[in-house]
């Protein structure tokens, strides 16, 4: 029967080939067991060949391990042996009078197992010096440091000077040189190989090297527990070598043969010797262990009769070690012995499967040749009989029946087949000319192709059905569908739509199909215009956002276009409150500082194109922080809203208000000039000092407002939104520090001002890395003792042609910004720097360091790590050094502070409130704060000698930190009169010119050597001017 395509036409076959045909796949069916017999054979010969690989390369491994092996025992005798002969030489002993005396000499023992090291070492450098070790390192280039390392210490050791350091260091360089060959060869420890006995034989290595090397250990640490090193080993560092080396040993005899045992039989003599002598091993350390921590005296001269028994242990010990090391060298010769014997024989089994390989490789050759000659024929004639078929022949002869049975079976029943398929295609032109299968009347089908075929035909009919059946599914989903659909031809017009896209633009399908899509939804141009989100407009006129996408279809005559559209007008509300949350303050409902920054910058480019001004005023509000405070943050909160309402309600229309953050507030208005501008600064703050009324309270907050002008006209230059705002902080910032609740316009007055802060600011940073910063230093008097209690350490500026400055000329510009932890780092390491070198003179070891800190390095900066890395990096005594803090600095952030301060007394620094009785609320924090001495301000001390207020204050506040426990300075002291009313009221310490001027350290010195001692009850101080 031909096969037929869409024009009615047979479409010609082919004879299948290659794997493909049934031959082919025949003989691929023979082919499989027979390369699978040769698969096989080969693995079998790779696992020969791989056994013999790793035969060699184990007894590679074992000849290098064995270096490694038989240098444990001399390594370890030499070690003890040197440490012994360093300690004697420590003790300044002569070493034959020891040996003599004692009968104890580590000599012989230290010769011969220098020659052992020395042997073990020449190996490795002659037979593995190519070897990498784990590190990188040849083994070559790692023998030579050693033997330097060796030779170094061992010179040492003859000349009679080596330390038991020194001695430790060398002969770690050898382990770790034996540790890394070890780990170069754990392929002779892990067993996991091919050849079962290559497993036993890395085995047998692993538990040489084990034992060895336990046994080694034990005999170091006994040897170090009793004396041949100053190294403070106890009795329990014994006990654990001991059992350690006994479970090796244990472990290694339960595995022995008895042939193994009889070689081991000359190393367990020295076992058993030495452990009949160990029962004395454990009193004696503790001999030793107790005389080390009594006495500085060796061993060797408290109890000889001691050290003759030690000597007999150590003796033991060596031996035991010594025959172990024997033992070890001959066993890992015999395992290289064996290890070489299986490379041989595994070489031997894979020449025996390569033969067999062979054999095995002729002989599927010609069970295929048989295979092809008798049934790959008779297939290729029902293949091209198959090929007749397609091509429609279905009137041909029948088939020779030859071949094996099976194909001639199967040659009779195509023969069959032949015949029905020839009354079948009649039944197939008639479906294929339209009418419903299951109403022809066809020709009975015989046998069972014949029924086969006939439900084929059923199952077409089937599949009409189901066919209609999903076209109507699939109309049904689309209607359902969320999302308007429609379908468009490639001019736009529709041809249908969904019941979505009715509800989208409220008309029905009818009124829609055949009308232009784009026009309906008001979009302009091509229908692949409609993608992305698009606004369009419903016949009724409401406008509708949606998200559309578009596809192509392919159809016939041509294809059509699919169009989605999602409604998503709540999303674009939804995203439009979320840009309006972004550009507005939460709080107030006010624009924040984006949108201030954006709508200045707008007016600026206007003022610019029309040649008109720009003013900003920056609001700041006066004692916002207590009130918060003071009231809590909700108060707080509703004042802030009642400050923005004001604001807007006091602005024309068209001047912005925004709120910045936190108590900050913009005003901008244009085309108004700097008085102008002014008079709406002072019309603010006017409002704002209105009362507020919260629930029952009623209180009032002031505001400082600064001014700057931006100029549009030509000949004004450039207008920066950014530099505006700066301006109009820099201007209230002078407000606030010209007394608060007033207007500052910026000028140039104040732009110079900026310009030199900047400058000096930049200066300072540049002196603190040039090193230009000195300290001066001012004696503090000890009021008790009249002695110099210590200094106080203030800060100075060499500047480059400006002379020496004052504090008051540049701190307050680095206390604008972290400059301020950059300078206070500074003093303090200098401040520590002096003191440590005080405090290795005796005649200065007694002065105590103060040392100002700001309140932004105590709040923000790292002062704990910046304290701690001075002490540490010069040495001073943190008990001598004071940190100052001002009280108006402390107060600011009382828990932050109080938290650095704790952390500071801990380590042992004093705390001083600096500034005493000038803050606010300070009396109800004394109790909770971590401080040693308050500092009563120069503005009481000075007028403690008039009947009066100070004179009340000084005298309550030494009073109070009496009571307290604390010490109490009195700075500023100018006449010897304060100095005696300070005495008389019990007053700790006092500074002032009286006392002394700041100075240099070099003059402070001098002036400690050459003081008077009459100065701290004269009359007639050392009053100066500073």
């Amino acid at each position: 029967m031909p096969s037929i395509d869409s024009t009615g036409g047979a479409v010609r076959g082919r004879t299948p080939r290659g794997i493909r045909s049934l031959s082919g796949r025949l003989v691929a069916l023979l082919l499989v067991p027979l390369v699978a017999a040769q698969l096989l054979t080969a693995l079998t010969l790779l696992d020969r060949r791989s056994a013999a690989t790793e035969a060699r390369e184990l007894a590679c491994e074992i000849e290098l391990v064995a270096e490694i092996g038989v240098m444990y025992a001399p390594a370890s005798i030499e070690v003890v042996a040197s440490l012994g002969l360093a300690e004697v030489d420590r003790l300044g002993v002569d070493r034959a009078v020891v040996a003599e005396v004692l009968g104890f000499g580590y000599q012989p023992y230290l010769t011969g197992s220098r020659a052992a090291v020395d042997l073990g070492l020449d190996h490795l450098a002659s037979n593995h010096a190519d070897v990498v070790l784990p590190s990188g390192d040849r083994i070559g280039d790692r023998v030579r440091e050693v033997r330097e390392s060796l030779a170094a210490s061992r010179a040492s050791l003859d000349a009679g000077t080596a330390t038991t350091t020194e001695i430790s260091a060398s002969f770690d360089a050898v382990s770790r040189l034996t540790d890394e060959i070890a780990a170069t060869s754990q392929h002779a420890h892990d067993g996991h190989v091919v050849d079962p006995g290559l497993g036993a034989v890395g085995d047998e290595v692993s538990h040489l090297l084990t034992l060895v090397d336990t046994v080694a250990d034990d005999t170091t640490t006994t040897a170090l527990v009793l004396g041949a090193s100053d190294e403070a080993l106890t009795t329990d560092d014994l006990l654990l070598a001991a059992g350690a080396a006994d479970d090796a040993i244990e472990r290694f005899t339960l595995s022995m043969t008895p042939e193994d045992a009889a070689r081991f039989a000359a190393s367990q003599e020295a076992i058993t010797r030495y452990h009949e002598l160990r029962d004395e091993l454990v009193p004696i350390a503790d001999i030793r262990s107790t005389q080390r921590s009594e006495v500085e005296s060796s061993l060797l001269f408290t109890d000889p009769q001691l050290i003759v028994e030690l000597a007999d242990i150590l003796f033991a010990a060596f031996d035991r070690l010594q025959a172990v090391g024997e033992y070890t060298r001959a066993e890992l010769t015999a395992a290289l012995e064996r290890a070489d014997a299986i490379a041989v024989r595994a070489d031997a089994d894979a020449r025996t499967w390569m033969g067999l390989i062979i054999i095995v490789t002729m002989a599927s050759i010609g069970a295929l040749i048989l295979v092809v000659t008798s049934t790959v024929r008779p297939l290729n004639r029902l293949s091209q009989r198959a090929v007749a078929l397609s091509e429609g022949l279905v009137d041909l002869p029948p088939l020779p029946l030859t071949g094996p049975s099976d194909v001639r079976a199967v040659t009779a029943t195509f023969n069959d087949v032949n015949d029905v398929l020839r009354i079948f295609e009649a039944q197939i032109r008639r479906v294929s000319s339209g009418e419903d299968p299951r109403a022809v009347d066809t020709e009975h089908l015989p046998g069972v192709l014949g029924e086969s075929l006939r439900a084929q035909v059923d199952h077409l009919s089937d599949m009409t059905a189901r066919l209609r059946d999903s076209e109507a599914l699939s109309r049904a989903i689309i209607e359902t569908a969320a999302d308007a659909i429609w379908t468009v031809d490639r001019r736009g017009r529709i041809l249908s739509a969904n019941a979505a896209a009715e509800r989208l633009l409220h008309v029905p399908e009818a009124l829609q199909v055949g009308r232009s899509l784009p026009h309906l939804v008001g979009v302009v141009g091509r229908p692949d215009r409609l993608r992305g989100e698009l606004e369009i407009v419903r016949p009724d006129g409401a406008t509708v956002d949606v998200l559309v996408s578009h596809s192509e279809v392919p159809a016939r005559p041509e294809p059509i276009h699919a169009v989605f559209a999602r409604d998503i007008s709540d999303r674009k509300r939804f995203e439009e409150q979320l840009a309006h949350q972004a550009r507005h303050d939460g709080l107030t409902g006010l624009p924040n500082r984006l949108a201030a920054l954006e709508h200045l910058e707008q007016l600026v480019r206007r003022a610019e194109r029309r040649q008109t001004s720009v003013a900003v005023l920056f609001v700041d509000l006066d004692g916002f922080k207590s009130v918060n405070d003071s009231r809590g943050h909700g108060t707080g909160d509703d004042l802030l809203r009642e400050v923005g309402v004001r604001l807007a309600r006091s602005v024309r229309n068209g001047e912005f208000v925004a709120r910045l953050g936190g108590d900050e507030f913009l005003v901008v208005a244009e085309s108004i000039g700097p008085d102008e501008a002014a008079a709406l600064g002072e019309r603010l703050i006017r409002e704002l000092a209105l009362p507020f009324a919260h629930g029952d309270d009623l209180f009032t907050i002031s505001a400082s407002v600064g001014v700057a002008m931006g100029c549009g006209r030509q000949g004004c230059g450039t207008i920066d939104a950014l530099e505006l705002v700066r301006e109009a902080d820099v201007a209230v910032y002078h407000a606030k520090a010209r007394g608060r609740s007033r207007v500052v316009v910026f000028d140039e007055t104040l732009q110079d001002a900026v310009e030199a802060t900047a400058a000096t600011e930049l200066a300072l940073r540049q002196a603190i890395a040039d090193d230009e910063l000195v300290l001066y230093y001012q004696p503090v008097l000890d009021l008790s003792t009249g002695t110099p209690w210590g200094v106080e350490a203030l800060v100075r500026w060499q500047r480059p042609g400006h002379g020496l400055l004052g504090p008051d000329r540049f701190v307050p510009v680095a206390e604008r910004s972290s400059l301020v932890n950059d300078l206070g780092r500074w003093v303090i390491g200098e401040a520590c720097r002096t003191l440590a070198e005080w405090q290795r003179d005796p005649a200065h070891r007694h002065l105590q360091m103060a040392v100002n800190i700001s309140g932004r390095h105590l709040v923000e900066g790292q002062l704990v790590r910046d304290v701690e890395d001075a002490i540490s990096r010069t040495g001073a005594d943190p008990r001598s050094l004071e940190i100052e803090v001002t009280e108006t600095h402390l107060l600011a952030d009382v828990d932050r502070a109080n938290e650095v301060l704790s952390v500071l007394r801990g380590r042992g620094v004093r705390v001083a409130v600096d500034d005493f009785g000038t803050g606010y609320s300070s009396m109800g924090y004394l109790r909770q704060l971590a401080i040693d001495t308050l500092k009563i301000d120069r503005v009481f001390v000075g007028r403690v000698n008039d009947a009066g207020y100070d004179r009340t204050i000084v005298e309550v506040l030494v009073q109070l930190g009496l009571t307290l426990g604390l010490d109490i300075v009195a700075e500023g002291v100018e006449t010897a009169a304060q100095l005696e009313f300070l005495r008389d009221r019990r007053c700790t310490r006092a500074q002032g010119h009286h006392v002394a001027m700041p100075m240099a350290v070099t003059d402070l010195e001098q002036w400690l050597a050459g003081r008077a001692p009459s100065l701290a009850t004269s009359s007639a101080g050392a009053t100066t001017t500073r």
